[in-house]
């Protein structure tokens, strides 16, 4: 499938959006059971659509095989290399991250999950589903929180309350207990696999245990000399056995037979002796192998169960699918990881506080007890000085030698702290006890209150591959998230640019506008006074030309002159003469033109359409009116 681009705040998703992605290099969707769910793709910049990839955006896409199609919206863009970028998205259920939900109470599976939807506090168009049955448990939420942070990832969530496989289905969130089938699949081990493998799948696997019990002071032990063992211990070239501690899962003192018991369950519940299965299916190297093509014809998917079968051993070992990669464009998997379900996060913290619990056994800290006692009672035999100051004991020091410039081990107390040095009377002092608080290179504790412990990073070697892991991935998301925040923040700031810019651009506009504004005003105001000056020039005209006739018809010679008139006895006429021409109106003179030309009027242009004169329209200092010109010299 070509991936689909659409804007930030598309919710129909009934159209081609913005576009098709028909430029992207490589297209992958990474989902883990009840973990990531993530789009990954590389585009060139010369790509059609690339300046229309933006953060916030939504990128449809086929998740795995089969599946319908699935929201991811962008988060990061990383800077051009090579003429391409890489952008990464999250599934559009990452939202739910954003919408804060207020305490509430609830009993059972579907009424928590209801109560998230009915108790958020903006906007949520999301749904919930379950087929989980659970309708006694009690759920309750004491403090405002995320709803995807409810669903699964602290301590007391849907998930950690529950239990079950989440599906997150584009604006659904589906709850499963068990998420997937089983299709049949079979991979046998050692046969499509290699024996370097197999010998890493069943390295950490034991074949029996020895069990004791022991008492709060260690005084008392119960134990069974004999290992027990698992029903495949047989089927292993050399046994697997260990010792085990079960003090904790006793309130009382147990008996032998009951220390027998509860070991031989714990074997079958824990399925001791059987592989455990961890595979990384690659697509490319099992082609061409029978069990590739039973896993090509059934659609496999995440939560989807199948069989891996140990043959030398007898033992077919039900793993899930619990992650892929799947390659968007060319639609199949990249790969596919089969093994143990991984537990939830909130699992997680609980396992973190167990392996910690156990990794400071109480025969460990027996241990220590004992050392650091017998340390301090074998400390008799050194020397107390006290320094006086103005008569007054001010100080008082332990140490090696009576002498304390000779001292090298010393313990000296004064007002401000104790402090214990190996480097004698003056230091340095590397474990010491001030009003700042505790310093020591090594602190030695059966336990710490996590809230008083601020540091930049906590190690603890004890952890198992699946603790480490998670912290490891919980470390990335971090990192990850961080990185985000600090593109939001750039981000941020070249809005507020933008805006400023903005802002003072408006600024200048309106001063233009303004500027503007007031010339229209005042040209309109020149314009009012023209239009006036216009309207009283034509209304003069006009007043004129209603006293004058049209160009005369009749031609009368006289001792006066020539006469043009209009009519035998018209009263209008032009008169030529020897000092020019005379233009009457009701035989009164309004214009003569000659050596002394003059005009009553504008109305007499059209009486000068002969002999030497002419008229013509002319504009002077923006007012138009009739020109007079006489043809010839002038005298």
């Amino acid at each position: 499938m070509i991936p689909v681009l659409y804007k930030a705040n598309e919710t129909e998703f009934n159209s081609q959006g913005v576009g098709c992605l028909t430029d992207c290099i490589t297209c992958y969707v990474h989902e883990k059971l009840n973990g990531v769910y993530e789009l990954k793709f590389t585009y060139p910049i010369t790509g059609v659509h690339f300046s229309d990839i933006k953060v916030g955006a939504i990128v449809d896409a086929i998740p795995s095989d089969g599946k319908a199609v699935q929201h991811f919206r962008i988060d990061t863009i990383t800077k051009p290399i090579g003429g391409k970028v890489t952008v990464e998205a999250t599934h559009i259920s990452y939202q739910l991250s954003y919408v804060p939900v207020k305490p509430f109470d609830a009993v059972g599976v579907l009424e928590a999950l209801n109560g998230l939807k009915e108790n958020s506090l903006t906007s949520n168009p999301f749904s919930v589903w379950t087929d989980i049955s659970n309708t006694a448990t009690k759920y309750s939420q004491q403090e405002p929180a995320s709803f995807r942070q409810r669903l699964g990832g602290v301590a007391g969530s849907i998930l950690d309350c529950f239990g079950g496989e989440y599906e997150f289905d584009n604006y659904t969130v589906k709850l499963h207990a068990h998420r997937g089938t089983d299709r049949g699949v079979v991979i046998e081990y050692g046969k499509n696999l290699t024996d370097l493998e197999q010998e890493e799948s069943i390295d950490k696997v034991i074949t029996g245990i020895v069990p004791f019990w022991k008492d709060s002071n260690g005084d008392k032990v119960v134990s069974i000399e004999t290992p027990i063992e698992s029903e495949y211990a047989s089927k292993y070239p050399f046994k697997r056995t260990v010792v085990k501690d079960f003090s904790s899962n006793f309130e009382e003192e147990p008996t032998v037979e009951q220390l027998r018991t509860y070991t031989e369950s714990y074997i079958k519940n824990n399925c001791v002796g059987v592989p455990q299965v961890s595979l990384d299916v690659s697509f490319v190297a099992l082609e061409d192998t029978e069990e590739y093509k039973s896993l090509s014809r059934e659609r496999i998917n995440l939560g989807d169960t199948v069989t891996v079968r140990f043959s030398e051993l007898g033992v077919d070992a039900k793993a899930k699918v619990i992650e892929y990669k799947y390659d968007v464009l060319a639609e199949r998997y990249d790969s596919l990881k089969i093994g143990s379900v991984r537990s939830s996060l909130a699992s997680t913290i609980s396992e973190i506080t167990k392996v910690a619990d156990s990794a400071v056994t109480k025969s460990i800290l027996d241990a220590v007890i004992k050392y650091q006692t017998e340390l301090i009672k074998g400390g008799l035999g050194g020397y107390v000085v006290t320094n006086y100051v103005n008569g007054y004991p001010s100080e008082i020091i332990v140490g090696d030698s009576p002498n304390v410039e000779q001292m090298v081990n010393c313990i000296r107390l004064n007002k401000n702290g104790l402090g214990i040095s190996k480097s004698g009377y003056n230091g340095p002092y590397r474990t010491a006890i001030t009003g700042e608080g505790i310093n020591a290179d090594l602190i030695n504790t059966g336990q710490l209150n996590g809230n008083l412990i601020k540091a930049n990073s906590v190690v603890i070697g004890a952890l198992d591959e699946e603790v480490t892991n998670k912290i490891d991935s919980a470390q990335s998301s971090a990192d990850k998230a961080n990185t985000s925040a600090s593109n939001a923040q750039n981000s941020a700031n070249n809005a507020q640019n933008t805006a400023n810019d903005a802002s003072s651009k408006a600024n200048h506009a309106q001063s233009s506008a303004d500027s503007a504004a007031a010339v229209a005003q005042a040209a309109k105001e020149q314009a009012e006074i023209a239009q006036k000056a216009s309207n009283d020039a034509n209304e003069l005209a006009h007043s004129a030309w209603t006293g004058v006739s049209e160009l005369a018809q009749v031609v009368k010679i006289d001792q006066g002159g020539v006469k043009v008139l209009e009519a035998a006895n018209s009263k209008n006429y032009a008169k030529m003469q020897s000092n020019g021409l005379h233009v009457f109106t009701n035989e009164n003179q309004v214009a003569q033109f000659g050596e002394e030309s003059k005009m009553r009027n504008l109305a007499v242009q059209d009486y000068l359409m002969f002999g030497a004169h002419r008229a013509e329209m002319r504009i002077e200092d923006g007012e138009e009116g009739t020109a007079l010109f006489h043809v010839g010299d002038i005298k």
